[in-house]
């Protein structure tokens, strides 16, 4: 029998039982908000959507496990993720997906394969993956058909109306053209023609007096009677009459050419008649008619026109094609249109369904993932890399059996399960509760474990067995239910150096001294401080029964910042690499 000064010395836990890695740190991913979630389940949560492969949790009668699934699955939306539940049961799965209907739109209910859409609930029956799959397949094709229909009904149209088009063209074109002559005012047209040929004439009288004028104004005309045969005798006279005569025949000619043109054709009442009817044969056919007879509107009507049939025939051509993509292939448009939702739901019978088997997703949640079965397992495995698993595990935690070996509890026989066995390799607690004890775990064994009370302290118990390549260990340390559980942990710390921490949340480091605490923890109170090591001391709070670490506070005298970093990431690297948590009674 050992006694306390017998214990052995310092224990290389990682040694006895290898610590998986995890490359992303839990502390630094808790959720922005914990909605009403304790700091404890925050933890929990926060670990789990940390694992970058399986984490499991045990959820054993009288936990609350679907309201934890349910902020899981919250949280991994909120970062993005696309997430497939998979339950036990159709209920189950309908029970989720109205639960997270309340916060998520884009959801689908996957469907067993005899599963009748009418018998799910109404909330539910909307978003079941026939409805969304191969439903919507068939109304699109539905709708796809009465496009092509359609559109091929308004070219029919437009081919009809291009005759239409050519008549008001040709009208638009007779009413652009000028009156002829004969048909003008004669007064009006004697009047201008007369302009046109006296304008000429006079510019020219006045260009040849302007040097006459020029020289009687300097006294060089002097003979009498020397121009009165051929010119009027005032020069200057006669040469301001004909500026006037001039500007007179221009605004003459200004008049008729600037500010009305030459007379048109006007639109009689045969032609408005006709115009009126084109219109009316353009607009039975769903067509703008022009909003004038002129072929300036004829024109841009018809290019609205012509542009709004290009378009159609567009896309026309666009819902054929997609028409004939989705004919070819509907199963990969139904894929199309479930890949659109953000969460699929469904019972673990639903694997097959498209919404499942062609989907890809970033997580998968398992639900009473204890009773799964291996042909199970095989495909829930291929849904997606990462998975959290819940289910009652702690059931068959004294199983060290392979998967299809029979075990007893009690006066029931069992049968392990694939994820028993995922549970008992990956389940490695610091601290536990073992029906009322206080269990502080060492080392992982496999089979029976051996135990012996400690000689001059029998209130606390040793437990021995072996390890998987045959090594016998301590395999844990177990203390009455009435001693504190900071005694405990100073009794680990003291006689067997094992100084494993056990905090929550992120790690906060004081600027003014070398202390390391954890402010997830501060609404618990002061804790108790023990002694760790020379120099060292951990402030302990008791969470649900076990140690939890709240703070370490280091000598600065014997202690840097850098040394201290290091031996807290060392002492933490048990906690921050679990795979497994339980949601009561206690932190795994």
């Amino acid at each position: 029998m050992l006694t306390t000064a017998s214990l052995p010395g310092p224990l290389a836990r990682s040694k006895a039982a290898p610590v998986l890695a995890i490359s992303q740190d839990p502390y630094d991913v808790l959720p922005s908000t914990v909605g009403g979630l304790s700091p404890a389940e925050a933890h929990r949560l926060a670990t789990a959507l940390a694992c970058p492969d399986r984490f499991l949790i045990a959820t054993p009668d009288g936990s609350d496990a679907r309201p934890f699934l349910l902020a899981l699955v919250g949280e991994a939306r909120r970062r993005g993720e696309r997430v497939l539940v998979l339950t036990a049961d159709a209920e189950a799965a309908n029970q989720v997906i109205a639960a997270i209907l309340t916060q998520e739109s884009a959801v689908v209910r996957a469907m067993v394969g005899a599963e009748d859409t009418e018998s799910l609930p109404a909330e539910v029956k909307t978003v079941a993956s026939r409805v969304l799959g191969v439903g919507r397949v068939e109304e699109t094709r539905k709708r796809l058909t009465d496009t092509v229909r359609e559109i091929g009904l308004q070219l029919e149209q437009w081919n009809t109306a291009a005759g239409t088009w050519q008549q008001l063209r040709d009208l638009g074109r007779q009413m652009s053209e000028p009156t002829p002559p004969s048909e003008a005012d004669p007064a009006r047209t004697a009047e201008t023609e007369k302009a046109r040929v006296n304008l000429p004439l006079l510019r020219q009288e006045l260009a040849d007096l302007a040097p006459m004028v020029e020289a009687k104004k300097a006294g060089k005309l002097f003979s009498k009677g020397f121009w009165k045969a051929t010119f009027h005798a005032d020069l200057t006279k006669r040469a301001e009459e004909l500026e006037s005569l001039i500007q007179q025949t221009e605004r003459t000619l200004s008049t008729v050419s600037d500010q009305t043109p030459l007379p048109l054709k006007g639109p009689d009442g045969a032609i408005l008649t006709e115009y009126r009817r084109l219109c009316e044969s353009l607009a039975a056919t769903g067509l703008t008619p022009p909003t004038s007879p002129t072929p300036e509107a004829i024109a841009l009507a018809y290019a609205a026109a012509e542009g709004g049939r290009q378009e159609a025939e567009a896309s026309g051509n666009f819902a054929r094609q997609t028409l004939a993509d989705l004919e070819s292939d509907p199963a990969a448009t139904a894929v199309q249109f479930l890949n659109r939702a953000a969460v699929v739901v469904g019972p673990r019978a639903a694997l097959g369904d498209l919404a499942i088997s062609a989907g890809t997703f970033d997580r998968t949640f398992l639900e009473s993932a204890e009773s799964v079965t291996q042909t199970e397992w095989e495909a829930i495995t291929s849904t997606s890399n990462r998975m959290i698993l819940m289910g009652d595990f702690l059931s068959h935690s004294d199983s060290r059996q392979h998967p299809g070996q029979p075990l007893t509890n009690g006066s029931h026989h069992m049968t392990t399960t694939v994820t028993d066995d995922l549970w008992h390799m990956a389940h490695r607690p610091i601290w536990s509760r073992d029906d009322g004890p206080l269990v502080a775990h060492v080392a992982t064994v496999v089979g029976d474990v051996t135990r012996e009370p400690l000689a001059d302290r029998p209130e606390i118990e040793l437990r021995f067995g072996t390890t998987a390549d045959g090594a016998y260990v301590l395999a844990a340390v177990a203390f009455p239910v009435s001693m504190p559980v900071a005694v405990a942990k100073a009794f680990m710390a003291g006689e067997l150096g094992e100084g494993q921490l056990v905090p929550l949340g992120p790690t906060r480091w004081h600027a003014d001294q070398v202390l390391v605490c954890w402010p997830l923890l501060e609404s618990h109170g002061e804790g108790v401080w023990i002694d760790l090591e020379p120099g060292v001391r951990e402030q302990v709070v008791p969470m649900d029964g076990l140690p939890v670490t709240a703070a370490v506070s280091f000598d600065p005298a014997l202690w840097t910042r850098e040394a201290a970093e290091a031996w807290v990431n060392e002492k933490t690297r048990v906690a921050r690499s679990r795979r497994t948590t339980v949601l009561e009674p206690a932190l795994a």
